[in-house]
């Protein structure tokens, strides 16, 4: 079609068809039949031309029926098809007339009483008299055990939005969990005096004592008031759970294990690193063991790659993904998920001194790979190189996730919605996709084509720790591929979704969380 023939076509449908504001696509009215064939209807609903409705919207029954005359309901779905018909709907009028009767009987901040029927994509289906919505995000009922043991349940609710397009009425339990828990706290008060006897909830471990759910009040017991024995700290006698082994190793005990690429990273800082490892046992009957893998970084510099001030701002929050792990474990031990699962973070600070490892060094690994270092900034992919062989080979892990906030490259990519993926095993992708959708913390897996690897190899060592600008996030997380002898393995790169720079949807400024109930509905599934 040429330009003047387009543009006198377009010109003929602006004066013979209506605009939206002489009837909104949201308006049933009501039209007269005056032809019908045996694929269509026209339709007069007062507009310049007569609309046109597929017969396929009408039951066999209906059709015999159907005769010049007649009026109809519909709703305007297209102001113009390809022929430069008005397209109507009388299905569509038929959804909006419900919404008339739905939305009178409920305004939003409506309080309801409704009944869990199911777990569905994404929240929970709830019967409040109709079938209403309760996003993953506004579920809040406490304390969760297990979201499935919920269904039966009965709670009170509040309608927070009417969701036409996709036919739900959408539910909230957020601000009414604040009514109870004070409602709990004062019930609580009441029962408390000095010298009761109450039993708690162990909810946190610190130096100086553990902190204790009693009912919606926390309190403290303090170290000094505890007969501990020999034991040197609470979390040798406290279990979150009790459920948790933990084992924490000193520089020493790194040593011994030859992890000389962890080392290297944390010999620039006064602190002692820490290798922790936290054990559960789930299913004892069971050899299948996961492997739950976290960057531990407590503070990142760059070393002798130094970051601007800007860029060290945030990373305190550079140990997000051993957080996100210890985070799983706490929750998959709460409740008891038979599957075995290992947790295993390398703690320690990236910083600058006169022993600090430098740029042009080669630096060994527990592997017996050699690395060369091009840049003390990507020190990450060097403590997870340890920490991942020996989740391979010392714990003998049937399947490994690691977690880091590895790159800027991945929040160039992917920004702060999807966490970066890298994997050698589609199953164990797949299954922690089907956990993050459950999760509503979307992951995007990315290439892994065995040429990538061209650009971390080394003239002078086994390996290097960049591989240049391009395609950041993928040679990272592929330089961990490297160290995981061929055990079915998921990288996450967190980096854009563990730390936020502003409040979204539910994740506050700051430490979001993302992606521990990816990594508990997981093991979920996997338990399964």
């Amino acid at each position: 079609m040429t330009e003047e023939k387009k543009k006198a076509f377009e010109e003929l449908l602006e004066e013979f068809l209506p605009s939206e504001k002489e009837l909104s696509s949201e308006e049933v009215c009501k039209g007269e039949i005056r032809v019908v064939r045996k694929d269509f209807i026209l339709v007069d609903v007062g507009l310049k031309s007569d609309g046109i409705i597929s017969t396929s919207e009408f039951t066999a029954e209906e059709q015999e029926k159907l005769k010049v005359g007649d009026i109809v309901d519909v709703v305007v779905d297209k102001w113009a098809d390809e022929k430069g018909n008005i397209v109507l709907s009388k299905e569509k009028a038929e959804k909006l007339k419900v919404w008339e009767d739905v939305e009178s009987a409920y305004d939003n901040g409506t309080l309801v009483n409704g009944t869990i029927i199911a777990r569905v994509n994404g929240g929970l289906a709830v019967d409040i008299g109709v079938k209403a919505f309760l996003p993953n995000s506004q579920v809040a009922l406490r304390p969760i055990k297990n979201v499935d043991e919920l269904i039966g349940k009965n709670f009170d609710f509040k309608v927070i939005k009417f969701d036409k397009k996709k036919g739900n009425i959408v539910i909230s339990r957020r601000d009414l969990l604040e009514k109870e828990r004070e409602a709990l706290k004062t019930a609580t008060l009441e029962k408390l005096h000095e010298d009761a006897i109450i039993k708690g909830l162990v909810k946190n471990i610190t130096y100086y004592g553990v902190f204790v759910d009693l009912g919606g009040i926390d309190g403290l017991l303090h170290i000094t008031d505890m007969s501990w024995g020999r034991v040197n700290h609470p979390s040798e006698m406290f279990k979150i759970g009790d459920e948790v082994d933990v084992k924490v190793l000193g520089k020493k005990e790194i040593q011994e294990l030859k992890m000389e690429a962890f080392l290297s990273v944390a010999r620039g800082s006064s602190k002692e690193p820490k290798f922790i490892v936290m054990t559960y046992k789930g299913n004892p009957d069971s050899q299948e063991k996961l492997a739950l893998v976290g960057k531990g970084l407590t503070y990142d510099s760059g070393g002798y790659s130094l970051k601007s001030a800007a860029g060290m701002a945030t990373m305190h929050s550079d140990m997000a993904g051993s957080a996100s792990v210890i985070g799983a474990m706490y929750s998959i031990a709460a409740n008891r998920l038979k599957k075995n699962v290992v947790a295993i973070v390398a703690a320690c600070e990236n910083m600058v001194s006169g022993d600090a490892y430098k740029t042009g060094d080669i630096i060994g690994s527990m592997s017996g790979k050699t690395i060369e270092v091009e840049n003390t900034d990507a020190e990450g992919r060097l403590t997870l190189a340890d920490a991942l062989w020996y989740a391979a080979t010392v714990e003998k892990a049937d399947k490994i996730v690691d977690l880091a906030t590895l790159t800027g490259a991945c929040v160039v990519a992917l920004g702060n919605i999807n966490t970066g993926a890298i994997a050698n095993n589609e199953e164990l992708m797949s299954a922690v996709n089907t956990a993050a959708k459950l999760a509503g913390e979307p992951v995007w897996q990315l290439p892994n084509n065995e040429e990538y690897k061209e650009l971390f190899k080394s003239h002078f060592a086994d390996l290097k720790n960049t591989g240049g600008r391009g395609a950041g996030a993928i040679t990272a997380g592929m330089f961990l591929q490297e160290f995981v002898n061929d055990t079915p393995w998921v990288h996450l790169d967190i980096a854009g979704t563990a730390f936020l720079d502003k409040a979204a949807g539910y994740l506050p400024k700051g430490a979001s969380g993302v992606p521990v109930k990816t990594l508990f509905y997981l093991v979920k599934d996997l338990e399964q």
